[in-house]
């Protein structure tokens, strides 16, 4: 009785931990939503000047980015069942691709805006940046 209790209990656990092709399809929606946010908060701060606000903006959508891409791996990593069909893996492929321009233009925006960064004479600015990414 105690081994099937524990069986029970086990097979609970893993199951709470399993996600879907779905689930990492969705993952990759939120990711791209919220990449989406930290590019135009990015590309709101103009290339020279800018307020303390518009930068912190930049921090503030860091955030949900990072939640949302660490859910996303994690998803990715306990899919079930594996192998994932070749449709889905195509969709997942071709989803996270898709994301691949909007991370190197985001990237060159804030690069571009670097300076800025270090202009509002907080030190703290240029490292919560350089944390978030």
């Amino acid at each position: 009785m105690r081994f099937s209790s524990v069986s029970v209990l086990a097979s609970l656990v893993v199951s709470s931990f399993a996600s879907t092709a779905a689930d990492v399809k969705a993952a990759i929606a939120v990711i791209d939503a919220n990449l989406n946010g930290l590019a135009t908060a990015v590309s709101t701060l103009p290339l020279v000047g800018g307020t303390l606000s518009q930068v912190l903006a930049i921090h503030t959508n860091a955030g949900p980015l990072i939640a949302a891409s660490n859910k996303g791996a994690a998803d990715a990593v306990n899919v079930s069942p594996k192998p994932l069909s070749v449709v889905d893996g195509r969709v997942i492929l071709d989803s996270v691709q898709a994301l691949e321009s909007n991370i190197y233009h985001t990237l060159d925006d804030i690069a571009d805006r670097s300076n800025i960064f270090s202009g509002f004479h907080v030190p703290a600015i240029p490292a919560l940046i350089k944390q978030d990414l």
